[in-house]
């Protein structure tokens, strides 16, 4: 269908498209939890550390 039959001017994305998000918000979620997990021992560590000292 042309825009000149009535359909978008843009073509349209079937629903299914939603799989590449999900992949892209796992990925994110998997890097953020292992960057975080480590950053999170290191700043208690130093915490820690700091509070003993004072």
């Amino acid at each position: 269908m042309t825009e000149h039959e009535g359909g978008p001017p843009f073509p349209t994305r079937p629903a299914h498209d939603h799989r590449a998000a999900e992949k892209v918000i796992k990925a994110v979620l998997i890097v953020a939890a292992v960057v975080g997990v480590p950053l999170l021992l290191f700043m208690a560590y130093f915490i820690g550390v700091f509070a003993l000292a004072g």
